[in-house]
């Protein structure tokens, strides 16, 4: 069928492990968008035929980790576990806590 590919920023360099590319997916726009070969050191292609508004443009974000993809969807496609996903992953992401972390002191 004919397909409309997008390139995502994101590579083995920047700790996205490279067997992501048989199972690995970014999101938008509510939509899945498998990853089409492999992951190369400083990007990945998306299959974005499926996505809402002919997928993502230049300059769009694609969500990698979070409400529709989370952590443990991530590890599991890779055959991994959380942990190795979170620590893999390079000075390049931009990161976002959400909420307060809650710590004991002890005292």
């Amino acid at each position: 069928r004919p397909t409309r590919l997008a390139v995502a920023g994101v590579g083995y360099a920047d700790g996205w492990l490279r067997r992501l590319g048989r199972g690995g997916a970014a999101w938008f726009g509510g939509a899945r968008l498998p990853i089409f070969g492999r992951v190369s050191m400083d990007s990945v292609i998306l299959d974005a035929t499926d996505a809402p508004g002919g997928g993502p443009a230049v300059g769009d974000w694609v969500e990698l980790i979070g409400p529709s993809q989370p952590l443990e969807a991530v590890a599991a496609a890779a055959g991994t576990i959380p942990y190795e996903i979170l620590t893999s992953l390079g000075g390049r992401f931009e990161r976002a806590y959400i909420g307060e972390a809650e710590t004991e002191t002890g005292a």
